[in-house]
């Protein structure tokens, strides 16, 4: 059975990526002067088109993304949308989360520790304890 789902993926013009940001993005990091560093298969399928070739499952959700850090308002957060489509595929709860990056695309600092929190809470809330029915 499955318990949870966790997706997460990166804020691309205020949203989640598609094929066009994602091109975008090969194409800058391939630039000599570039300190970024394209992931493996990230010219490949997106979240955004993985998602929607999903069945139906009764499982919690969690989605996250990566985004600069800064206002939600100016930055994006591609969560939400993620959100909204594990809503039309897993029948559960949901929850969205984020970790901060810097232009270099790197963690900024409490970000590990701040993720691992938001890790044990999720794992917290579908421990067998915590099941409608169930004691611990």
């Amino acid at each position: 059975m499955l318990s949870l789902v966790v997706v997460g993926g990166p804020t691309h013009v205020h949203g989640m990526s598609r094929a066009s940001t994602r091109r975008s993005a090969l194409e800058a990091a391939d630039k000599p002067e570039s300190s970024l560093k394209a992931e493996p298969g990230a010219a490949g399928t997106g979240l955004r088109e993985w998602l929607g070739s999903l069945g139906r499952y009764q499982a919690r959700a969690a989605a996250f993304d990566t985004r600069m850090q800064g206002n939600a308002t100016l930055t994006g957060r591609s969560s939400r949308q993620v959100t909204r489509l594990l809503r039309a595929r897993l029948r559960r709860g949901h929850t969205a989360g984020e970790l901060l990056v810097t232009k270099q695309n790197h963690l900024v600092p409490d970000e590990p520790e701040r993720a691992r929190e938001w890790a044990s809470k999720l794992a917290e809330s579908i421990s067998p304890s915590r099941e409608p029915g169930i004691s611990g």
